[in-house]
């Protein structure tokens, strides 16, 4: 039963830190960027944050609507404005559900105050470094009933994981089936002790979905 190790290892191939890094980019969702007079009342958000501005340094928030949300989250990019987060929340304008989206705000204060919008930065969870080694136990009952699926024809597609902010996986897919069905239910709990660098938006984790094959999805 070696190769369905190997099998495995091959299809959890860690990227390094570094990889992750690069491959951090300006989230594409939503496709343009709205006015910030649609999203935001400026001159209420303006108004509201003035007390909190600290000179010559712009607030930024990280906005992130969920699928049902018509009200985003709202997270300061610095821990000092998390009272100033709360007062952006008020001034923001409902928007219509759709699609698992997100967007930076920054708030310019002093003479010419300046609200305005600006993409987020993603970047997808990936595996860390440490190696994992899975040891299927498969008896020879669930090899004489797989379906006929012959040993040599035995791989793992594609995996899906749901991973933490803290990058802990919290549910496993297994995108199609081994054939061996004690093989899948245990891989499925192994995976499940896996540690992950979890997704960041803005340099904040946040929970978000893991595919093989750097089929990750994106913002």
């Amino acid at each position: 039963m070696r190769s369905l190790v190997l099998l495995a290892i091959t299809a959890l191939a860690a990227p390094s830190v570094t990889a992750q890094l690069r491959d951090c980019r300006p989230a594409q969702t939503p496709h343009e960027l709205p006015a910030a007079s649609a999203l935001v009342d400026s001159a209420h958000a303006i108004a509201d944050l003035a007390p909190f501005s600290r000179a010559g340094r712009p607030m930024l928030f990280s906005l992130i609507y969920n699928e049902d949300d018509s009200l985003p989250h709202v997270r300061p990019l610095d821990k000092a404005d998390a009272i100033a987060a709360v007062l952006v929340m008020r001034a923001l304008r409902p928007q219509p559900p759709s699609e698992i989206w997100a967007i930076r705000v920054r708030v310019q204060e002093g003479q010419n105050p300046m609200l305005t919008l600006e993409r987020s930065t993603y970047c997808p969870p990936v595996p860390d470094s440490t190696p994992m080694v899975i040891v299927p136990n498969v008896t020879s009952f669930d090899l004489q009933h797989r379906d006929r699926v012959p040993i040599e024809n035995l791989r793992i597609d594609e995996l899906e994981m749901l991973v933490s902010a803290e990058g802990e996986v919290l549910v496993v897919h297994l995108i199609g089936s081994t054939g061996v069905k004690a093989f899948d239910d245990q891989l499925t709990r192994d995976l499940k002790h896996r540690r992950f660098h979890p997704a960041l938006l803005d340099d904040l984790p946040m929970q978000a979905v893991y595919r093989t094959g750097g089929k990750s999805p994106r913002l």
